[in-house]
C-alpha cells in the first residue's frame, strides 16, 4: 500500500521574525503544527546563514505524525535586511589642534554583538585642513558602509573640529631693516607665508630708528 500525500498548508513561522545578513538559518523556528512537524531540509545542517541581503528561498520538509503519509516539501521565501553596524569613534580624532595636516576620524565599525567588523567599504570620511576657521564651526561628516549586506545606524553623523591655535613666533624682532629714502612698509619683508601687514603697506618710513607696526598672522 503506497503512503498518501499530505498537504499541511500554509508554512507558519514561531513569531514574526526580522531576519538580518548573518543571522543562522536555524534560528528561524517553525510554528507548531498539529499534524506534524516543520524542519528545513536536511541539506541545510551545515551550520548555513540566511544569504544574502534580499529575497532568498529555502527548502522545508514536513513530516507528518501519521507515518501513512508522505512527507510534504515547500519553497520558502525568507525576506533578509542588510545587517545594522554601528561607528564607534575615537573621542580624541573629533577635535584637534590646527597643524596645517590633513585629518579624518578614527573608528571602528562594529556589529550588534561589538564585533569589529573588518573589510568594509566606508565613504564620507574625507580628509580636512582648515587654515583660519572659527573653532566653533564644524565639519559634518556623514559616514555611509557601501557594502550591500551591511547598512549603517542612524547614528552615521559625526563632527570634525579644528582648533585655531597661537601663531608661531620664533623670530627675532624688531626687524633690521637698510633704511633708503623712499622705503615703505610695504618693502619690508615679514617672516613666513602667514604674516601680513596691518597698517598700509604704503606708509612711509621717514629715517631710520625704531617704529611699532601691525602685522597680523
Amino acid at each position: 500500500v503506497d503512503k498518501q500525500d499530505f498537504d499541511p498548508g500554509e508554512v507558519m513561522f514561531a513569531e514574526n521574525y526580522v531576519i538580518y545578513y548573518g543571522d543562522a538559518l536555524s534560528s528561524v523556528k517553525f510554528a507548531e503544527h498539529p499534524n506534524g512537524e516543520w524542519a528545513w531540509d536536511y541539506e541545510y545542517s551545515g551550520g548555513d546563514t540566511v544569504g544574502n541581503a534580499g529575497k532568498n528561498t529555502f527548502k522545508a520538509v514536513f513530516t507528518p505524525k501519521d507515518s501513512s503519509y508522505n512527507t510534504y516539501t515547500a519553497f520558502v521565501v525568507l525576506d533578509v535586511n542588510k545587517q545594522v553596524l554601528e561607528f564607534v569613534i575615537d573621542p580624541a580624532s573629533t577635535n584637534v589642534d590646527y597643524d596645517g595636516k590633513e585629518h579624518c576620524l578614527s573608528y571602528v565599525v562594529v556589529d550588534k554583538n561589538g564585533k569589529v567588523m573588518t573589510g568594509l567599504t566606508v565613504t564620507g570620511n574625507d580628509k580636512y585642513t582648515l587654515a583660519n576657521q572659527d573653532p566653533k564651526e564644524n565639519y559634518t561628516i556623514t559616514l555611509k558602509i557601501l557594502d550591500d549586506n551591511y547598512t549603517a545606524s542612524a547614528n552615521n553623523v559625526f563632527y570634525l573640529h579644528i582648533n585655531k591655535i597661537n601663531p608661531v613666533t620664533d623670530f627675532e624682532t624688531p626687524l633690521n631693516v637698510v633704511w633708503t629714502p623712499d622705503i615703505t612698509l610695504g618693502d619690508i619683508a615679514l617672516p613666513g607665508d602667514n604674516y601680513t601687514w596691518v597698517t598700509p603697506a604704503n606708509t612711509k618710513i621717514a629715517e631710520a630708528g625704531i617704529y611699532k607696526f601691525k602685522a597680523k598672522y
